[in-house]
């Protein structure tokens, strides 16, 4: 009888974000070795083109498209935008997992499809100091890392033109409504549950208060210096 071979994990990008959940996921293969995660890991450096981070991917079919934000992927067939992890689902036919949050709360939301597909990854990304929770709404926690963005830039403009706390609440208010609006455009089964997690409002408050959109946009109002030259 054949026993089936753990899964092997493999990480892409060596930043601050990649170092630091090779090491968690490095530790938790050594101490799972014998029941369900085999240790496999690499990394790159992601600063091929810091200013726009556009990336054309060769993939087994040839060209996949073009990576923008790290959120968004344009199909250069059809001519349509997709999810990155939904043209990853596309092409190669795999399952896919979408964390997202505020990593200073050590917290996030890791959204996987396919329920039987858990408790590895439970396994895989938890430790006593940093905590996941799990859910099937992964359209609305790869929406949400990538709109917050465009909320933290309202929010450093705001504070570039000396606007006060009432100003930052309303922005971080409406952005979350626009958000909501905008996932339920395109993804109708959203959970509005999933705004309240980690992925959602900590995020957004957390990017909005302290995030590098935010301090780039801010820095571009008081110095008139233009957004390549900050960045």
């Amino acid at each position: 009888m054949k026993h089936k071979a753990p899964p092997k994990i493999t990480l892409v990008g060596s930043g601050n974000w990649g170092s630091t959940i090779a090491l968690i996921v490095g530790r938790n293969a050594g101490k799972h070795k014998n029941d369900s995660i085999q240790k496999f890991a690499c990394g790159f450096s992601d600063s091929l083109h810091r200013q726009r981070y556009t990336y054309t991917t060769p993939l087994e079919r040839g060209r996949f498209g073009h990576f923008t934000y790290q959120t968004f992927l344009i199909d250069k067939k059809e001519g349509v935008i997709r999810l990155v992890s939904e043209g990853i689902r596309g092409l190669l036919n795999i399952d896919t997992a979408v964390p997202m949050g505020a990593n200073v709360l050590r917290k996030q939301r890791l959204a996987v499809e396919v329920k039987k597909k858990w408790p590895v990854l439970k396994k895989s990304f938890e430790s006593d100091n940093f905590r996941i929770n799990l859910t099937k709404d992964s359209n609305t926690v790869e929406l949400c890392g990538g709109l917050k963005n465009v909320v933290a830039c309202a929010a450093g403009f705001a504070d570039g033109l000396g606007y006060g706390s009432n100003t930052k609440a309303a922005i971080v208010q409406l952005g979350l409504l626009e958000i909501i609006v905008i996932v339920e455009l395109f993804y109708h089964d959203s959970n509005i549950q999933t705004y309240f997690e980690s992925c959602g409002i900590a995020d957004l408050i957390a990017t909005c208060n302290s995030g590098r959109n935010r301090k780039i946009c801010e820095a571009f109002v008081k110095t008139r210096k233009s957004i390549q030259d900050l960045e």
